[in-house]
């Protein structure tokens, strides 16, 4: 889930969250499966937005999936604008 925690709304947000690696593609199962992204022109202050999958493991273990990422720009009252991107951490 990515939350906008700012007062202002940013603009061209796109989430990317690359499929399971394929070492793990026997034994997990991910649905849907593939890379997930999601695309949004304008993010409210306080707007959320998720990707969601439905996980099936075929045997018992530990799994360490693909980090996300998130690029969105954001604009300053005085009209400036920065562009960010993010990657979650692997863990």
């Amino acid at each position: 889930m990515i939350q906008n925690l700012d007062n202002v709304t940013v603009t061209n947000l796109n989430l990317t969250d690359d499929q399971a690696p394929s070492v793990y593609q026997k034994t997990l199962q991910l649905s849907p499966g593939g890379v997930q992204t999601g695309q949004f022109a304008s993010f409210s202050p306080g707007q959320t937005q998720s990707l969601s999958y439905t996980a099936r493991t075929d045997s018992s273990g530990i799994y360490v999936l693909s980090p996300a990422s998130a690029d969105f720009v954001w604009q300053a009252p005085n009209g400036t604008k920065i562009r960010y991107s993010i990657t979650t951490a692997k863990l």
